[in-house]
């Protein structure tokens, strides 16, 4: 009878820690499942922000070339190998870009130290 009760007690503990293996595993899988899930997460915000950067460097390229391109312009012009087409249409832009262009066309005199306003329909000085 002894045996029998010793081997049912022992019963008893195998299948108790059967069951905190059991739980102890679950458990696990929840945190490993959890943390998957936020790298991935994480993986995702960056993969995002890389497409962003990239998509920043090509607009930054595409402006270097730009500017490359009217800086090689602007020394042709200057060495005198440029054709006389490009002259006006260079200045135009160069002109339009300025910023006395937009102070000659605004409507604010006001804005510009020492402007007074055309025609002299205002002719406080700004300060």
């Amino acid at each position: 009878i002894k045996k029998d009760q010793a081997g049912m007690k022992m019963m008893e503990e195998i299948n108790l820690l059967r069951n905190r293996i059991r739980n102890a595993n679950s458990r696990l899988n929840r945190v490993i499942e959890e943390q998957v899930k936020e790298y991935e997460r994480k993986l995702k915000e960056k993969e995002t922000e890389i497409e962003v950067i990239k998509e920043m460097l090509k607009s930054s390229k595409t402006m270097i070339r730009f500017r490359d391109n009217e800086i090689d312009k602007l020394k042709r012009l200057l060495s005198g190998e440029s054709p006389k087409t490009e002259l006006p249409n260079i200045h135009e832009r160069l002109y339009k870009n300025s910023p006395e262009y937009y102070n000659k066309n605004s409507r604010s005199y006001k804005s510009i130290p020492g402007k007074v306003a055309p025609n002299n329909q205002n002719n406080n000085v700004a300060k």
